[in-house]
């Protein structure tokens, strides 16, 4: 008994088996850089977590997973590029670099960078854009009203 076709190829077989095709070399697999907490951050949502429900907090928040419900603080909010959040929002302060869909509203600024996707109305008196970042909805500024402190749940 031949080995590997030995036999076949002796008697001009054409069951031989041919090479595999080379493919082309794909692009190189970066790694995805671990969140770097926002210092001072009270609530930190990591890049694996999904929660639904009603979040409050003191200070700052930072997400970078997935969130359903509702956001309420005085504090700062700043969703990360790769994040998502379904939710209606009452913060002092906005920094939004993933996807948000909801309605924001922000007694102090709210910043849409390049890589933020916001589906919702904004009402804030400050109002940032960078340029690449999409806003589809309505927005409302008043600088001269009070700032009104987020209702706490």
């Amino acid at each position: 008994m031949a080995l590997w076709g030995a036999s076949e190829q002796a008697s001009g077989s054409s069951s031989q088996a041919k090479p595999a095709k080379e493919s082309a070399p794909s692009a190189p697999v970066r790694p995805v850089e671990p969140l770097r907490p926002e210092e001072g951050a009270s609530v930190v949502l990591d890049r694996s977590t999904r929660v639904e429900g009603k979040l409050s907090f003191e200070g700052s928040a930072q997400v970078a997973g997935n969130f359903t419900g509702e956001i309420r603080s005085r504090g700062r909010l700043r969703v990360e590029e790769g994040a998502r959040v379904q939710a209606e929002i009452s913060v002092g302060t906005a920094i939004i670099l993933g996807e948000v869909l909801g309605n924001i509203q922000a007694t102090e600024a709210v910043e849409l960078r390049k890589s933020a996707r916001l589906r919702g109305n904004i009402e804030t008196p400050t109002l940032h854009i960078e340029l690449g970042a999409v806003f589809e909805g309505a927005c409302k500024m008043d600088r001269d009203a009070p700032t009104r402190p987020a209702k706490k749940s």
